[in-house]
């Protein structure tokens, strides 16, 4: 039998004074909106896209 332990509440009093000026234009759901962009393309994935353009400027002529 699985023995009881006792589960401790944190302090969620607080401060969020001055986090509104980190939403993006004050909004927190166009925030929340760019943040799930951010997570689904990360940056880190466009610096390994190539454009087509460019691969063709530095393949050689036929």
């Amino acid at each position: 039998m699985a023995s009881l332990t006792t589960i401790t509440p944190r302090n969620i009093l607080f401060k969020v004074d001055g986090t509104k000026e980190l939403w993006c234009a004050g909004d927190p759901v166009r925030t929340a909106f760019f943040d799930g962009m951010s997570i689904m393309f990360p940056r880190a994935r466009s610096s390994s896209w190539t454009p087509s353009a460019t691969i063709r400027a530095r393949s050689p002529t036929p």
